[in-house]
């Protein structure tokens, strides 16, 4: 049976919410994923939401940890359709994964951002920069 879609807003918030149920308690695993690594975040993924939590940028809410169909991306500007992503050496290995990932969010409207984890220890100004340049376009700089 297909989910009933109010509007475009609603579409796109399905989407997000997605991934499997889980028959124990109705709660998808995505979510339950999505919370661990909210708990669980990486040196570099705390600093930089210190940074974009609570409207710090211009206003504009950021989230992390969001699950997006199958996966879960570090942060998200819904409204900007920006997803911030944080590259460290565990991703050294993981391009093809990675380009895949990367295809399917901007297959669904998403444009991605990707951030070295060093980026944003070593230069968070940048980082910070890049992040509202990114926000404000209404079409990706080439």
């Amino acid at each position: 049976m297909g989910a009933v879609v109010l509007s475009r807003r609603h579409e796109w918030a399905l989407l997000i919410v997605g991934g499997g149920m889980s028959e124990r308690d109705g709660e998808s695993e995505m979510v339950r994923r999505a919370r661990r690594l909210r708990r669980e975040m990486t040196a570099p993924e705390r600093r930089l939401w210190w940074e974009i939590r609570d409207r710090r940028i211009g206003g504009r809410k950021f989230r992390r940890q969001v699950p997006i169909g199958n996966y879960v991306v570090d942060f998200l500007h819904l409204t900007s359709r920006v997803v911030i992503e944080l590259d460290g050496r565990s991703h050294d290995d993981r391009f093809e994964q990675d380009a895949a990932r990367q295809s399917w969010l901007e297959g669904q409207g998403f444009r991605v951002l990707r951030i070295a984890n060093d980026d944003v220890l070593d230069d968070i100004e940048a980082v910070i920069e890049a992040i509202t340049v990114a926000v404000s376009a209404r079409r990706w700089p080439s």
